[in-house]
């Protein structure tokens, strides 16, 4: 199970026809919690359809595209189902074909903020086009001059841009005559046009017109351009719509639209895999049996129900696991046992123990005395000595940089002269979390039930025991151990808590023991 690959499914043309040639052979991820900067697989290169992860997703925080945050459902389509979306493509225009730009605006109707757009004075000058008003119903009116335009675009999404069609008057020929948002009866703008008869198809780039703010516009407005290719009887829009337009005053790109291909290069923010309850998976117990019932083939019943409930309530740091790259499950293990303190190990009844150090005494502690040992040691454990620990935590999804918590302490130095740093990847996404991580380890916080005293020699015991003592131990149980001769300060244990760190069978059936001390102090 350890050595298994995770995650066990990767992108093929099989399943995924129009994938991006380069995902072939990636693993398809799974993902849990707060994951920024993502790049996601396009699994549909003609329907403009990326996935984010294998499983269904809590939720798609943000998309953005060269900086830009893209809106949801206007931009582009959730499928949190299926942990996909999919984005409108930029519009491509045809030749010899009638179009609508549409400008719309979402600010409220005041009768005194609104935007002026540019209107030519002569109605006659542009014979292809025509200029609409649509009320707040969504009734199209039209109106007798054409707005002044130009329509640019390209013949492929990386060729340069150039005027496809152009209804520019300069001079005295134009005024801002066509107002956006003045009364109810103007809610949206839309003017008509047609391509040439011959070139084409062309990628839409941008719209050209010139702008004017009446009054005090409000600055929250979202304004976008979009293109149809009918409004009767329903408006049918083509391709995605534009950026938003922040800018109205002069000359005014109000529609620049993105130039999305296959190649488009995203960036998304999510929320991952839910829980049953469809809370956001992120507590270290729930994740570990999603790893091993859904990743793995597992059944929830090898796991051990009562460690699962205790180390879920023991361990409720934040966690966010962005499994994108093939490794063995034991890697993750690993690093989930070593920022959260705890062992994943196999039991005697067939079923895998999730085992944790407890604050203060746990009920039914073993209780080891002289009679008990068949042999006995102790020692300090040297080389577990640290002045610093640095906790990895909060990676980036893209760049898979990680933020780092720092704890310090300096008597290793000044008793020991030891200034080595111990550095800790971990899963943990909040700073305070990972510093409480790094003080756990060099055991300053006296508070904490998880403190390891790095800065100092551990004291560690090992022993033998007979007679079919010990068959219950598992490394993180605590144990009580008395001992009348022992290499201590008084020169005996008497009920001290170890911690187990490593159990061994012996063929003759004893079991030896390996432990350090819960506390320095005895």
């Amino acid at each position: 199970m350890l050595k298994t690959k995770v995650p066990p499914y990767t992108y093929d043309l099989t399943t995924y026809p129009n994938l991006d040639p380069s995902a072939v052979g990636l693993p398809i991820p799974e993902r849990y919690g707060m994951i920024y900067n993502i790049k996601p697989i396009c699994i549909d290169q003609a329907a403009g359809t990326y996935k984010l992860n294998r499983r269904g997703l809590h939720s798609i925080v943000e998309i953005r595209e060269a900086g830009n945050v893209l809106v949801s459902g206007v931009d582009y389509i959730e499928d949190l189902a299926d942990g996909e979306f999919t984005v409108n493509v930029t519009p491509i225009l045809q030749p010899n074909t009638t179009y609508y730009f549409v400008l719309e605006s979402n600010y409220a109707i005041d009768g005194v903020n609104y935007i002026g757009i540019g209107q030519q004075t002569d109605g006659a000058i542009y014979a292809d086009g025509t200029l609409y008003y649509i009320n707040a119903a969504g009734a199209w009116s039209d109106q007798s001059k054409d707005l002044q335009f130009r329509v640019y675009g390209k013949t492929s999404l990386d060729a340069a841009e150039f005027v496809i069609v152009d209804n520019w008057v300069w001079g005295s020929g134009w005024s801002y005559g066509a107002h956006l948002r003045a009364t109810v009866a103007n809610t949206r703008i839309a003017q008509s046009f047609k391509t040439p008869a011959t070139g084409g198809p062309w990628y839409l780039s941008r719209i050209h017109v010139e702008g004017h703010e009446y009054g005090a516009v409000s600055s929250a407005r979202i304004s976008r351009a979009s293109i149809l290719t009918a409004y009767a009887p329903a408006e049918i829009q083509l391709g995605t719509k534009s950026y938003r337009i922040e800018n109205y005053t002069g000359v005014c790109d109000w529609g620049v639209f993105p130039q999305r291909g296959a190649a488009t290069e995203l960036e998304a923010d999510i929320e991952g895999i839910e829980n049953p309850d469809t809370s956001l998976m992120t507590n270290v117990a729930d994740i570990i049996a999603d790893i091993y019932t859904e990743l793995l083939g597992g059944t929830l019943a090898r796991l051990n129900a009562a460690d699962l409930v205790a180390l879920e309530a023991a361990r409720t740091e934040i966690l966010a696991l962005n499994l994108d790259a093939e490794q063995d499950h034991d890697q993750i293990i690993s690093k989930l046992e070593t920022g959260q303190l705890w062992k994943y190990i196999p039991q005697l009844d067939g079923t895998f123990g999730l085992k944790y150090a407890a604050s203060g005494e746990p009920a039914g502690t073993p209780h080891y005395r002289d009679e008990h040992f068949l042999s006995f040691r102790m020692f300090r454990l040297w080389s577990s000595i640290y002045e610093r620990v640095r906790v990895k935590y909060a990676q980036d999804g893209g760049s898979g940089e990680y933020s780092i918590a720092e704890a310090l302490d300096e008597s290793a130095l000044y008793f020991y002269h030891n200034q080595r740093t111990l550095d800790l990847e971990t899963f943990l996404t909040d700073e305070a979390d990972a510093l409480q991580l790094a003080e756990d380890y060099l055991g300053t916080d006296p508070a904490s039930s998880r403190k390891q005293h790095l800065s100092a020699p551990l004291v560690g015991v090992t022993f033998e025991l007979g007679g079919g003592l010990g068959q219950e131990l598992r490394p993180m149980n605590k144990v009580k151990l008395t001992r009348v001769r022992a290499m201590t300060a008084t020169g005996s244990l008497d009920g001290v808590l170890f911690l187990v760190t490593e159990v061994e069978h012996s063929e003759n059936g004893n079991v030896v023991v390996t432990a350090i001390l819960d506390t320095m102090t005895y």
